[in-house]
Formats: structure tokens, sequence, C-alpha cells
């Protein structure tokens, strides 16, 4: 039997450096090109696309599981919101064929938000503890 299944992904184990959202810009462009290149459905840049916003919220979260300070994470989302993996996938959710398919909360993620705004709706939205930290907690 398992009992207790242990995934790690990005904000989790991992802290994260936002700085590297600048990087994946340029792969996410080339990753779009081919989804148009090879014909891939919509879907295929839909979820590319996708990956990129939620990745920024990944990294908020983990700014914000680290005590990092309110200011220094304002920072990040303002200089994280001109990179071009945002600025594309802001582009391409505001112009989606299907807008009935783009829920409130990638509306939002997608929009001309603040970085305030952001900030509160990442501080809204925090993941709760996991099992793992909840059962560290006792150990420690």
């Amino acid at each position: 039997d398992i009992y207790y299944k242990y995934n790690q992904f990005l904000g989790s184990a991992h802290s994260v450096d936002y700085h590297v959202l600048k990087d994946y810009g340029v792969l996410k462009e080339y990753q779009n090109q081919l989804c148009d290149r090879f014909g891939l459905p919509e879907y295929a840049k839909f979820v590319c696309n996708l990956e990129s916003v939620y990745f920024l919220r990944t990294v908020i979260f983990d700014m914000i599981n680290r005590k990092k300070s309110e200011a220094e994470i304002l920072t990040a989302i303002r200089e994280a919101d001109g990179y071009d993996c945002i600025r594309f996938a802001k582009s391409y959710f505001g112009n989606y064929s299907d807008q009935s398919k783009i829920w409130d909360e990638l509306r939002f993620m997608a929009s001309d938000y603040t970085a305030e705004a952001y900030y509160q709706d990442c501080l809204n939205k925090l993941p709760k503890k996991s099992l793992k930290s909840k059962l560290l907690g006792f150990v420690r």
C-alpha cells in the first residue's frame, strides 16, 4: 500500500530564481514557432503559454514562502511582467479565439494587472502547507 507519495516540483522543494524567466522567454517563443511550423493543434500553444503564466505564479509563491520582502516580490513581478514569455502569453490569452475557455484566474494572470494586485492575488491563493511540511514540523 502507498500511504504517501511525494512529488517534487518547482516551488515545493526548490527555491526558484525569477530571473530564469528572462531566458525562459526565448524558449517559449521558439516553442510557439514550432507549434505553428508543425501544424500542432491550438491546444498545444494554449498549454505552452499557460505554463508561462503559471510558472511566474509558482515563482512568486516560492518567494512568499521563503519570506522575501514585499518590496522584493513587487520588483520581481514588475520585472517578470516585461519578460518575453509573460508578455507573449498575456497577448496570446488576450487574443485567444474562444474566451469562454479562459477561466477567471487565467484571465487575471493575463490581464494588465499591477504588481500590487498580482501580489495580493498570490497571497489570497497561496497553497496551504503540504502534508510533507506538516509531517516535518512534527519531527523537528
